[in-house]
């Protein structure tokens, strides 16, 4: 009989797989026949351990012999419910068929690779560790995988979830999304953008802002040979001279001819007048027609060299006391005070934009009356750019003289913006400019094709109007934006 309740304790031990730990300094199976004992165990010991447990194939245990007392499995029950459990699952083999025990769909640590659980692809439910995650991103993994964080580092497939050619905060700087070059969409805190426009960097990128700046590439995108109204006073663009293709208002060009100017520059236009340098281009010693008599050419005396028409030899009748611009309120108000006016005509105001010549933008008539000092005001509005500005004070007869230049400043913001940028499908143009005239919108592609040109004068409602580019492919796309004339420049990217 003892025999045989040992055959049959041994079918009970191959068919339980226990985990835990014993709790009872004592633990004895038993039986009817009390014929075996395990003996005494520590507390804390592994169940596992003291039965040297079989592998099991059952969930129950199942006892069919009247000589076995089935208070064994109560009395285990007993001692160890709170830290024991039955289980029917091992790890899935590359002979196991799909749906068996031994397989549940997700690839887990000691699972065959081969086996119905592991495809090869790192799923949601996957372990870390498994065959199928090896700790990289890969092109079918899925994002919400152990092997996918959101961050593309080295060793992730181009192709996969992590990896969508942006280079973000917290990538890899060998990751394939980063590859040492600030692009179009990289993240300005990414390991491709270190705050300088280098040669290889994308123009409109976080590094490349358009104004050449003291630490940017001479051969980077932002720097162009010449000096622009944001360029940096120390960058390669700027030199100190005022030279031809710099813009008015730069670090280089303050609106005097200097010595050492070139001739055409946006400083020098030709005529000496007050602040110019008596041996730059424009000084050459004779008082010229348009010259005024603060220039260093014209001293008061008609020479022979003089115009005759110059303000030496034929002065024209108004003293000009105060010229002035201040940029206020999205307006540049330009101010002018006069003294003696006898016989003369008008003025003429006339304006400077960068990179582009002085054009009379309006005529001021004479304020008529013998009051001594007279002054005269005018506002040019919707002021979104850096200009100069000066006075053609024009005599009956013909005759004229041009005022000192003066310059003020953009005052308002920038004309429009664009959100969001990037974009899957539809974009918001905001127009800073409620009361403008005529705007004029064209958008084109990298090819220069021409995706998009319209007239938006009068269509825009509260200073907002949502476009519509889900028809075209993924790629840049350049928005012109003509705004009374004047020209504003954006770049959109379409994922």
């Amino acid at each position: 009989m003892k025999i045989k309740f040992t055959l049959c304790l041994i079918l009970i031990l191959l068919n339980i797989e226990v985990y835990g730990q014993v709790k009872h300094q004592d633990l004895s199976i038993i039986s009817s026949h009390n014929a075996i004992d395990l003996g005494s165990t520590k507390s804390g010991e592994s169940l596992s351990e003291v039965l040297n447990l079989f592998p099991l194939n059952h969930r129950s245990i199942r006892a069919s012999h009247s000589d076995i007392d089935l208070s064994v499995h109560q009395e285990i029950a007993q001692k160890t419910i709170p830290i024991l459990y039955f289980r029917s699952r091992m790890n899935c083999g590359a002979t196991d068929l799909p749906g068996s025990p031994n397989c549940n769909g997700v690839c887990e640590i000691g699972d065959s690779p081969a086996g119905p659980d592991c495809d090869g692809f790192c799923g949601t439910g996957d372990s870390a560790g498994g065959p199928d995650c090896d700790g990289f991103c890969g092109t079918n993994d899925s994002g919400a995988g152990p092997d996918c964080d959101g961050n593309c580092v080295a060793g992730d497939s181009s192709a996969g979830p992590d990896c969508d050619g942006i280079c973000s905060a917290g990538e890899s700087a060998s990751s394939p999304d980063c590859d040492g070059t600030c692009g179009l969409g990289d993240s300005s805190a990414g390991p491709d953008c270190d705050g300088t426009c280098s040669n290889s960097d994308s123009a409109g990128s976080p590094d490349c802002d358009g104004n050449c700046g003291a630490s940017d590439s001479s051969s980077g995108p932002d720097c162009n040979g010449f000096c622009g109204t944001g360029d940096s006073a120390g960058g390669s663009d700027c030199n100190g001279l005022c030279n031809t293709g710099d813009s008015a208002g730069s670090p280089d060009c303050n609106g005097a001819c200097g010595t050492n100017d070139s001739a055409g520059s946006p400083d020098c236009n030709g005529l000496c007048n007050n602040g110019d340098s008596s041996f730059g281009p424009d000084c050459n010693g004779q008082c010229d027609l348009g010259e005024n008599s603060t220039g260093g050419d014209c001293d008061g005396f008609c020479d022979f060299s003089d115009h005759p028409n110059s303000v030496d030899c034929n002065p024209v009748p108004v003293e000009l006391t105060v010229f002035s611009a201040e940029s206020k309120d999205c307006h540049h108000h330009l101010f002018w005070q006069t003294a003696a006016d006898h016989n003369f005509a008008n003025f003429e105001v006339q304006q400077k934009l960068a990179k582009g010549t002085f054009k009379t933008i309006t005529n001021i008539d004479l304020i008529e009356g013998a009051t001594p000092l007279k002054d005269y005001r005018y506002s040019v509005e919707q002021a979104y750019y850096n200009a100069l500005y000066r006075l053609k004070m024009i005599d009956w007869d013909g005759s004229f003289e041009y005022s000192p230049i003066i310059s003020a400043s953009a005052q308002c913001t920038e004309a429009f913006k664009l959100y969001p940028n990037p974009t899957t499908d539809r974009v918001t143009l905001f127009l800073d400019a409620p009361k403008s005239k005529t705007v004029n919108l064209k958008i084109t592609n990298l090819l220069g094709q021409t995706i998009l040109a319209v007239d938006l004068s009068g269509r825009i409602r509260s200073n907002s109007i949502d476009l519509d580019i889900s028809q075209h492919p993924p790629g840049t796309y350049f928005f012109a934006l003509e705004v009374d004339g004047v020209h504003h420049n954006r770049n959109v990217i379409k994922q």
